[in-house]
């Protein structure tokens, strides 16, 4: 509430005095609730010199490769490699309160990073036999162990497991267009991710469609 310090008199809302048109002294807009300070408000000391250090690494790790230059500039994949770390980690921190949505953040980063990571040292095709397929498979199974361990709610996983059992199925497009060379990890995650999804069907199919339509507006 604004105050008037020539008609001493309080007034809900406004600039002006509606008595004398004089200028309101402007609430201290103090909250009733207490401030709840974040966790990146308490640990900016550590935030900042985890910054520095990481500029600093990729510095002296560049500042090294032209002083003693080889035939691959390796500091480059230090600063790329860095950069990545934080990527994940900024992407991390904002779903942090959110555990199904934080899977599924590491899922789809990891993957377009790994297939990065690919093709910028030779194409070599690990991240489409490895660490894709892998990477799905992990999810679906942290993912179901969090929603027992944790005995969460419905709306917390069981749509997000949904979600994690069609990434399983995605590598059976590399088994397809041959994109791999190695097909176990494929094959495994594909059929973890049938598994899934069968039983999400099965014996929570009506609220996964019900959960659909909410979501697309169906």
């Amino acid at each position: 509430m604004n105050y008037c310090d020539k008609c001493k008199i309080n007034v809900k809302s406004g600039a002006l005095c509606p008595l004398c048109q004089h200028r309101l002294k402007q609430d201290s807009g103090e909250s009733t609730f207490p401030k709840i300070p974040t966790m990146l408000a308490k640990h900016s000391l550590f935030f900042k010199l985890l910054i520095f250090a990481s500029v600093a690494a990729c510095i002296i790790c560049v500042g090294i490769n032209l002083i003693i230059p080889t035939k691959i500039f390796w500091a480059g994949f230090v600063v790329f490699g860095v950069t990545c770390a934080w990527i994940d980690g900024i992407f991390s921190y904002k779903k942090l309160h959110n555990i199904p949505k934080t899977i599924l953040y590491q899922v789809i980063i990891v993957s377009a990073l790994s297939l990065l990571w690919d093709y910028f040292t030779g194409k070599r095709g690990w991240s489409l036999d490895y660490v894709i397929p892998f990477l799905c498979v992990a999810a679906i199974l942290t993912m179901s162990a969090l929603s027992w361990l944790a005995k969460l709610n419905l709306d917390d996983y069981t749509f997000y497991l949904f979600l994690y059992a069609l990434f399983g199925i995605v590598p059976i497009l590399f088994l397809i267009f041959g994109l791999v060379r190695v097909r176990y990890p494929s094959v495994t995650s594909i059929g973890v991710g049938i598994l899934s999804f069968a039983g999400l069907v099965i014996f929570k199919g009506e609220y996964i469609w019900a959960e659909l339509k909410n979501r697309l507006h169906l």
